[in-house]
């Protein structure tokens, strides 16, 4: 079944007194949302320099889905951003926790919870949701309407100068175009 932009699901006439295992998966523009920043942050994470809030974080930047982080997500993502590989073939785009899931330790938090298991179903259950984790984008830039869009990183304008040269008609220079 497939949801609408905001998520939202249910599931119509299912018998009732059966076991049912709810669990959900999104795959594809795997390099959205994810940066050098992101990079930049799990390279300092995993060196121990700086701590990442939150066990969602730790579980976006292992991108080769072992369970731990290391310089081989780190080549995994690099190889992404830089157009080597086209996506995240161990893991995919988006990972999918369950929101009722306890970890048990926020800075380790595999194994986690990726489906709902509901038994014996007899009501209604209206409360069960899961947390979505982009893949390899640590810092929660991906664009969710599918329009990913450029990061602006400067404000105003760009000021360029050129040393004043003589020119003569009909003769070809190069002129050094820079930035202030």
């Amino acid at each position: 079944m497939m949801t609408q932009s905001d998520g939202v699901f249910a599931f119509a006439d299912n018998p009732l007194a059966y076991n049912y295992d709810v669990t959900i998966e999104k795959d594809g523009d795997d390099v959205n949302g994810v940066s050098t920043l992101d990079l930049v942050l799990i390279s300092q994470q995993i060196i121990g320099e700086s701590g990442f809030m939150s066990p969602y974080q730790i579980i976006a930047a292992d991108a080769n889905g072992d369970g731990r982080l290391s310089a081989v997500d780190l080549v995994e993502l690099k190889r992404l951003i830089l157009g080597i590989s086209e996506g995240l073939d161990k893991t995919g785009a988006w990972t999918f926790v369950s929101a009722d899931h306890q970890f048990i330790d926020d800075t380790n938090p595999w194994p986690f919870t990726k489906a709902i298991e509901i038994s014996d179903l007899q009501t209604h259950h209206l409360t069960e949701d899961f947390i979505g984790i982009k893949i390899g984008d640590v810092n929660a830039t991906v664009q969710l309407d599918d329009f990913a869009t450029a990061e602006t990183r400067s404000s105003g304008l760009l000021q360029l100068s050129i040393q004043d040269t003589d020119l003569v008609a009909g003769e070809t220079r190069h002129i050094e175009v820079r930035s202030k």
